[in-house]
């Protein structure tokens, strides 16, 4: 019996433990998996190299790395968004703009609201929809917040015919300078703000705002 139960442990303690086959069948799978799952290429296509120093200070995460942009049209032939990832430090959260195709009676063309970072590969499509859909008229900065704005000015650069309107309060940091040093290049006629009604916009945009006081786009948005 004493000889039975020994070949018997002796058996047991050559059998693999259920931890051990898992141990084994995790080292086997591993190497394919890792393989199968590819980092997406690096591609000029979707890098912004200058938004490191973007209107502030703060490094943005995304920026000098790659910064994909995804296209989806909301309403046929009307409105489009393109969706980026951004964020400061490792932080990161997706930022939207959003395109929209103005009807007659605002004017036409498009109108951008939120604008993101001008990579080669959002030019791109940019360029498909205005081939399509008319100019890029309108440029609207609808936040305060370091998101929209870091990307504002050098996308306001790409259209530089377009009518720009800000949002009120707009700040820089560390030095609070105005909008046009952040990469804004219309003046004028073409650089407008946007004031909340029955209000007056800041000193610096009265004088067009007197003349033309409601935005032709009000047409439609």
């Amino acid at each position: 019996v004493s000889s039975g139960w020994s070949n018997i442990d002796s058996v047991a303690s050559a059998a693999p433990s259920a931890e051990g086959i898992a141990s084994a069948v995790a080292s086997a799978v591993a190497p394919a998996i890792a393989s199968a799952i590819a980092s997406p290429a690096m591609s000029a296509d979707v890098t912004w190299p200058l938004g490191k120093v973007a209107f502030s200070l703060l490094p943005l995460a995304g920026t000098s790395s790659r910064r994909a942009t995804v296209e989806e049209e909301v309403v046929k032939g009307t409105i489009w968004t393109h969706d980026q990832i951004q964020g400061v430090v490792n932080v990161n959260v997706p930022v939207r703009q959003t395109v929209v195709k103005l009807s007659e009676a605002a004017g036409g063309g498009l109108l951008v609201h939120n604008p993101v970072a001008p990579t080669p590969q959002l030019m791109a499509m940019m360029d498909a929809l205005v081939q399509k859909h008319g100019p890029v008229r309108h440029i609207v900065l609808g936040t305060v917040a370091l998101e929209h704005k870091a990307t504002f000015g050098p996308f306001a650069q790409r259209y530089p015919n377009a009518t720009v309107w800000l949002q009120p309060g707009q700040w820089a940091f560390p030095v609070n300078l105005p909008i046009e040093l952040s990469g804004v290049t219309q003046r004028g006629p073409k650089l407008r703000q946007l004031a909340p009604p029955s209000t007056s916009p800041e000193k610096g945009y009265r004088y067009y705002a007197s003349a033309n006081p409601t935005p032709e786009w009000a047409a439609d948005i």
